[in-house]
């Protein structure tokens, strides 16, 4: 199984999850992980830069 990054935490059930989907379907769950990972991060880097574009009151 792939390692997940250092430093990098994927919440404990959407992990759970893949695993679980990875084991029914017979899918490759490290493309199910990068693609997580991707969604997460841009999520976060989304949240992060509308925070910063946010006008000042």
């Amino acid at each position: 199984m792939s390692k997940v990054p250092v430093g990098f935490r994927l919440p404990e059930n959407e992990y759970l999850t893949l695993l679980a989907f990875s084991r029914i379907e017979g899918t490759n769950l490290s493309a199910q992980l990068s693609a997580a990972v991707g969604k997460y991060v841009r999520e976060k880097q989304s949240q992060f830069v509308d925070h910063n574009i946010c006008p000042q009151k």
